[in-house]
Formats: structure tokens, C-alpha cells, sequence
């Protein structure tokens, strides 16, 4: 197959018999020879090609390591050469890892007076010790900075409290909404000065990420010999009215099973990892847990039933029928399936078939005199990634205790809606908390959080959707290994191993391109193009096909569709199984890949350096 390649001097058609021919002319117009049309044997042109492989060969200098491995790859000879610069290379950039985790985001909270890491319920429980130290009466499971804290929490005596600070990774929120007219009349006690301060409420949003098998998307997957499970977040939701507190639980967390996603494609198929019988040991410490934790459980599976995600759904749901517990109650609903075509709204199916549930969990509801109520259990829900599917669904049931903790407090009558106000409110720190939530696993923001933050599903959230999409791949490949290391040695001090010195990412490129292109990269000669050059070109090679291939078409489409107004399904930028075939990459779009491009060029080569050569091939800015 052909395919066209645009640039702003010449238009050239790539096929297997002038692909050679094409990488002439492309070096030629970045610092080789001048002249074109010489037949391909000619000397000048042999000398434009050493001149651009050369060049590749000075830009990929700089990361020694990485090239050396390249050759051994090719070849199969040589020996890797591991030094102190290497070692000292590798630390420093889990150091910048470390400063980055805590300078550069805006996940991390403490309080030197309040307890983040526990739930209203837990405080107001009769064995919460409100006398103690801070750090004594903290969550273990969301104590994020106790390892780092375990030198002054091992010193005898009261001097070393104050200095031992619990601190949470996750998202907090807190919004002052104004009482609207609707709500004027609402029942209020009867002294006027506290009248005044019923005018307004607050609304409070908390998520906390458990300390326990932390990490990033696709290094930390599914439950360990413990119990804990990857991506494992609490999200409570605050109203504090006068006096009045209420506060409703939800939890996500990975598919309790061992399962993983290996490889290099842009969406690789989970796999499981364990026998039966080892999965249901830890598969029943997870759960016991959490009835131990929060009572009756009710899971909700957002996980596809058909599909590459199918081996991990039904896994799950055996795994549930195994355990065969009362205090569990199980729900599947294929998002992607009731959803399908942007219609997200459809979320309410889901919604008013767990309203009896939801209502009889009731929440926490504490007063200056005490508890008036508890919530009897904790809504568990899942996606593969337990991010964006999730973010839909846990927003859509926040809204739905809300409502009915408004009608309880005399804020808004019976089968009324929210406040606009509070409405809009409650959608925004919705989609904040998904951002947020996100960029700590993922890397990047929530894809669908246009529909979160606003209630609608638009074409820019779409698009917006296709970069972040191609930002969380390109960030498994080649940032997420320094990101866990980082993690690990803040939560666990674990060491560095030999092979963790160094990460070769002309490979890692190479093995990208292997996993999305079917098509072979060209032939080199021998003589021109040394082996380590030559699997950096064919990387820059493939990728180029790629974007050509399926980011162009797919939104040039869509672009079209929209300016004509034709309808446009999520099908255009996103990956469809019944429609690709045996097709396992999405599309994506060409800004996405722009990104990608600029960040491997980050990697590959030094600021002082000059991007030449073969990188000529990547239309990262097309017309």
C-alpha cells in the first residue's frame, strides 16, 4: 500500500521500491548532499546517507547506554558496559523523579491539626482516641509519608509527636456554595445569628490513595499475596450545614486478581497471571478486609463483557461466586456498551437500578450532639483502569446521595433537583478529583471529563481525549519505570538492582514502533548504516507510517463530519473492536503525536544538541 507523504517542498509517494530513494532526498534537505535525482547507486548519494547516519550516531551518543545496547540487540555480540556514571545518571533521575512527585503536583495534603486519613465515620466512631498524638490514630492505609517517618516514630518519648505529620496523596476540595432562593425557606433553628450562618454550606471533596500497592498504571495491576490492590482510592464526600456534617464513602481499586497488561502495544490485552487457587487466597483477604473496613460491600464492575477485557471480567465474576459471600453484592455494567456513541447519560440506567441500595446504605450523619446515623456499607467500583469509567459512575451516584442528604437537612423539597449552583459545583470537583486522580496513576488527566465537568460529551473532549490517550502509552514506555522506582523507594526503601541502572529507550523505541507497525522497516546497506543507527532510523521510520496511517484519516474524518454537521460517533478517535478487526491500536490524534515525537526528542537528545538527520521523517506540525 502506498501512502502520501505531505511536506512543505515536495510531495513523494513511499512504496517498498523507493523507500531508500525517499530517505536520500529527506537527508539530503537536512544537511547532506544537495543534489537529487542521481540514480541511488551514485557515490554522492552513498555519502549523503553516511552523513545523516553519522549524525544519528552524534545525537544518540549521548545516552551511551542505551545505543551500546541497541548493537548487542542487533548483533548479538558485545558486552554491556555498566560504570559509575551510570549509576550516579540513574539516580539523579529518580531524584528529579522524587522532587517532581512533591514539588511539581498538587497531590499531596496534611494537616498539622485535622485527620485526612480518616473518614468522618471512622472519627466519629467510639474507638477513634481523638487524645492521641496525630500520627497515632491515622489511617495506616492512607499514611503515605510513614515509612519516611519511621526513624522519629521509633524514638521513645512525647519530644518527636509534634514532628510526625501524616500526609495523603490524593485530592482535597472545599467549595463555600451561597443558599439559593429554592432553598430560603428550608427549616432552620429558630436563633437568628445562626440563621446567618446557614446561608451558606460547604462542600467538601476527599480522596485518599492507599499507601499499599501504589504506583503507576501499567507497573501496579491487580491484588498482591496481601490483598491490596492496585490504583485502591477512598473518596468521601463532605456537606457541612450549621452544625449538621454528612458525609457518604465510595472506594475504587483494581480487579482483585492477579492480572497484568506486558508489551508494547497501545492497548495490550490483560492477561492472568496465577493459577486458581492463589488468586482466590488473596482474592478473599481483599475482600475480607474490606467488609472488616466498611460492612457490606457492593461492587460494581464497569470492566467490558466482551472483548480483550473479557478474560478479566470473568475472572471476577467467578472469583465473587467462589467467595460466595452474604455480606457481597456483585453488579456488572458494560459501560462501553450501554454508553456506546457518547451517550453517557445512560449512566442513569445504572443509577436508578442501584437506588434501593444506595438509600438503604445510607451515609454518616454527625451533629453537635453525636452521630445520628452510619453508612452500612461502601460502594466498590471498578474499570479496567479504575479511572475514567469510574469517575462517570461514582460522580453520577455522589449526586444521588446528595440530593437525598439535601431533602433530609430541609434544603431542597422532596423529588427536587439540586441547586444549579451546588450542581455545578459538585460537577467541577468531580472532575478535578478524576484529573487529579489520573495524572497520579495514569500520568495525565481523566478522558471523559468533559461529560463529568459539564454533563455533556463534545468533539473538543473527544479530541482532548485522543492526546491524553497517546500521552499515558508514550508515559508507560519510557517514564513510568523511573516513576515506580521513585514510589517504591519513598513507600518501601526498597534498593536499586543492577538492571534498574539504566534504561535503554532506543530500544524501548524500537520494540514501540515493532508493537504498532506490522509493516517491516526498510533495508539498510551494511556498509552505510551500523547497527545501532539502524534501529534508531527503522523506530523513526515506523512511527512516521504510523501517524500517516491511522491519525491523519481518522481526523481529517472526524474534522469533516464536524464542519459538514454530521453526526460523529466516539468510534472516529477511539478504538473499535467490531470495526478494526484484528486491529489492537487506537487512533489517535496528530497533536497527541506531536507530543510524543517532542518528548522522545527530549529523550534522545541533549538541549546543546541539533535534531537532524532521519528526524526529518516525523510531520510532527502537518498542514
Amino acid at each position: 500500500m502506498s501512502i502520501p507523504f505531505e511536506s512543505p517542498l515536495y510531495y513523494h509517494v513511499l512504496t517498498p521500491s523507493n523507500i531508500m530513494s525517499c530517505f536520500w532526498k529527506i537527508c539530503s534537505g537536512s544537511g547532506g548532499e544537495r543534489k537529487i535525482g542521481l540514480p541511488f547507486g551514485d557515490l554522492q548519494q552513498k555519502v549523503a546517507l553516511s552523513k545523516t547516519f553519522g549524525t544519528i550516531r552524534s545525537v544518540t551518543s549521548t545516552i551511551k547506554t542505551a545505543t551500546v545496547n541497541a548493537a548487542v540487540t542487533a548483533t548479538g555480540q558485545g558486552k554491556v558496559r555498566r560504570d559509575g556514571r551510570d549509576r550516579e545518571r540513574y539516580e539523579r533521575r529518580i531524584l528529579d523523579e522524587l522532587n517532581k512527585m512533591f514539588n511539581d503536583s498538587d497531590s499531596f495534603y496534611y494537616s498539622c491539626e485535622a485527620d485526612l486519613t480518616s473518614s468522618l465515620q471512622r472519627q466519629s466512631d467510639s474507638s477513634y482516641d481523638s487524645s492521641l498524638p496525630l500520627w497515632q490514630r491515622a489511617d495506616d492505609t492512607f499514611f503515605w509519608n510513614k515509612h519516611i517517618m519511621t526513624d522519629l516514630i521509633s524514638q521513645e518519648g512525647s519530644n518527636f509527636h509534634t514532628w510526625i505529620v501524616p500526609v495523603i496523596q490524593g485530592f482535597v476540595q472545599i467549595e463555600a456554595i451561597p443558599l439559593e432562593s429554592s432553598s430560603s425557606s428550608a427549616s432552620s433553628p429558630d436563633d437568628s445569628s445562626v440563621k446567618m450562618k446557614q446561608e451558606q454550606y460547604t462542600l467538601t471533596l476527599i480522596s485518599r490513595r492507599s499507601r499499599h500497592r501504589c504506583g503507576t498504571r501499567y507497573k501496579r495491576r491487580g491484588v498482591d499475596e496481601d490483598g491490596k490492590v492496585a490504583n485502591y482510592v477512598e473518596t468521601e464526600q463532605i456537606i457541612s450545614y450549621s452544625h449538621h456534617r454528612v458525609a457518604f464513602l465510595q472506594v475504587r481499586g483494581s480487579v482483585p486478581v492477579y492480572w497484568s497488561q506486558p508489551g508494547y502495544k497501545y492497548r495490550p490485552p490483560p492477561r492472568l497471571d496465577r493459577d486458581a487457587t492463589e488468586t482466590a487466597s488473596a482474592f478473599s483477604k481483599h475482600f475480607e478486609e474490606e467488609i472488616s473496613r466498611h460492612g457490606h460491600v457492593f461492587c460494581i464492575s464497569l470492566v467490558e463483557q466482551m472483548g480483550k477485557e473479557k478474560v478479566i471480567a470473568d475472572a471476577y465474576l467467578n472469583n465473587i461466586l467462589t467467595l460466595d459471600s452474604p455480606d457481597l453484592t456483585f453488579v456488572t455494567f458494560d459501560f462501553h456498551e450501554y454508553c456506546r456513541g457518547m451517550r453517557y447519560e445512560n449512566v442513569s440506567v445504572l443509577i436508578e437500578g442501584l437506588e434501593d441500595i444506595i438509600t438503604k446504605m445510607l451515609y454518616c450523619w454527625v451533629d453537635k450532639e453525636g452521630t445520628i446515623c452510619r453508612q452500612n456499607g461502601i460502594v466498590r467500583v471498578n474499570c479496567i483502569d479504575c479511572l475514567d469509567r469510574t469517575n462517570v459512575v461514582q460522580t453520577a451516584m455522589a449526586k444521588f446521595a446528595l440530593e437525598s442528604q439535601f431533602v433530609k437537612l430541609g434544603m431542597i423539597p422532596p423529588e427536587h433537583p439540586l441547586p444549579p449552583a451546588c450542581r455545578s459545583t459538585l460537577q467541577v470537583m468531580w472532575a478535578n478529583n478524576g484529573d487529579t486522580i489520573s495524572k497520579q496513576y495514569a500520568g495525565t488527566s481523566a478522558l471523559k471529563g468533559d461529560f463529568t465537568r459539564t454533563g455533556e460529551r463534545r468533539f473538543a473532549g473527544m479530541m482532548k481525549d485522543g492526546m491524553n490517550s497517546a500521552n499515558r502509552y508514550y508515559r508507560n514506555n519510557f517514564r513510568d519505570t523511573y516513576r515506580q522506582v521513585a514510589i517504591n523507594i519513598m513507600l518501601v526503601g526498597c534498593h536499586l538492582s543492577d538492571d534498574q541502572w539504566e534504561i535503554n529507550y532506543v530500544e524501548t523505541l524500537r520494540n514501540v514502533a515493532s508493537a504498532l507497525i506490522p509493516v517491516g522497516p526498510p533495508t539498510y546497506m551494511a556498509e552505510i548504516a551500523p547497527s545501532n543507527e539502524k534501529y534508531l532510523a527503522s523506530a523513526l521510520y515506523s512511527l512516521s507510517r504510523y501517524y500517516m496511517n491511522r491519525f491523519k484519516d481518522a481526523y481529517r474524518q472526524a474534522t469533516i463530519d464536524h464542519v459538514l454537521g454530521n453526526p460523529i460517533n466516539e468510534d472516529m478517535i477511539t478504538f473499535n473492536p467490531e470495526l478494526a478487526g484484528d486491529e489492537e491500536e487506537s487512533s489517535m490524534t496528530p497533536e497527541h503525536v506531536k507530543h510524543v515525537i517532542d518528548d522522545c526528542k527530549k529523550l534522545l537528545v541533549p538541549d546543546a544538541e541539533t535534531i537532524l538527520g532521519a528526524w526529518g521523517l516525523i510531520d510532527a506540525d502537518p498542514v
